[in-house]
């Protein structure tokens, strides 16, 4: 799971052309193929692309920071802004006085250690995995954490710059 940071700002919306994933996923698939080959490769009853192997994606300006939601959950506790909620809204000045908060205390509370857990042995096969990996969850150190309410800033920067009133996410 995801959640994205976004704000109220006036966005322009637009278009552009990518492969198709129906086509990507083909076998031999080059990111340099011609129109001929993403034909070929594409499947003709894909709703995305009709089979042509280009499909039009929408695009926005609007500014926006997406963090794995165990991240946004940091990011939110280091700013003060919620504690758990993954979903809500500040204004812009709040948003200014949180990074202020989060910039003048220690970031190391909201840190953690990479998380590894293996599971129980287990047959594969003629093979037995005597340590397979069952959970893996990346840390976060006091530099990431920089770097997230350095997002965060900027985030709220060019959306206060374009006239928005909130910084939401979700």
């Amino acid at each position: 799971m995801s959640t994205t940071f976004s704000s109220d700002c006036a966005a322009t919306m637009g278009s552009k052309q990518e492969h198709c994933l129906c086509a990507q996923m083909a076998e031999g698939f080059m990111r340099d193929a011609t129109p001929e080959a993403l034909r070929e490769a594409a499947d003709p009853a894909c709703p995305a692309c009709g089979g042509s192997g280009v499909e039009t994606v929408e695009t926005s300006d609007r500014p926006e920071m997406n963090l794995a939601s165990g991240n946004a959950r940091l990011l939110l506790c280091a700013l003060r802004i919620s504690d758990a909620d993954l979903f809500g809204s500040v204004t812009i000045p709040e948003a200014r006085r949180a990074i202020i908060r989060a910039r003048a205390g220690s970031l190391e509370p909201f840190t953690r250690q990479a998380l590894i857990e293996y599971g129980a042995p287990r047959a594969e096969g003629n093979l037995v995995a005597l340590r397979p990996l069952r959970l893996y969850e990346g840390g976060k150190d006091e530099a990431g954490m920089e770097s997230y309410l350095d997002r965060f800033e900027r985030l709220v920067s060019e959306s206060a710059a374009r006239g928005a009133t909130n910084i939401h996410w979700g």
